[in-house]
């Protein structure tokens, strides 16, 4: 499976580049949601984008957005739109509800396959991704 990481934290973006390359998958990292567009316009059938919630210029739910938006030919050329992962420190509490309208309910109501809790329970991340595949949600 081909997959882009995208967080500001160098540490959170070299911990799942290891993570997933242990068990087989190819991994792309970018810092910021900015270089991520480049990257997602750069290059070819990524099957799952990871991405964080807050970061500096564009925030996960904006790249979700704008990646929605980049011309691909039709999904029979191999450039299908990834899956996305959304990781976020974020909890939702009463306090943040008021501040932020439930950015984790948006995220899965925008179409984010889920929505991962840090520190990332690496177990349950490896079991999403397999069952990406096992169910067939991949659109090669």
């Amino acid at each position: 499976m081909r997959i882009l990481v995208v967080d500001d934290v160098r540490y959170v973006r070299q911990h799942l580049d290891r993570l997933l390359s242990e068990h087989g998958h190819s991994v792309v990292t970018a810092p910021s949601g900015v270089r991520a567009i480049e990257i997602l316009n750069e290059q070819d059938a990524f099957d799952v984008v990871i991405t964080d919630l807050v970061m500096p210029g564009i925030d996960g739910l904006e790249l979700f957005q704008r990646a929605r938006r980049i011309d691909r030919p039709d999904e029979t050329s191999g450039r299908p739109v990834p899956v996305f992962y959304l990781i976020t420190a974020l909890r939702p509490t009463l306090s943040t509800a008021q501040r932020e309208p439930n950015m984790l309910q948006r995220a899965l109501d925008l179409g984010f396959a889920g929505v991962l809790l840090k520190p990332i329970d690496n177990e349950h991340l490896l079991r999403e991704l397999s069952n990406l595949e096992q169910t067939g949600c991949l659109k090669r």
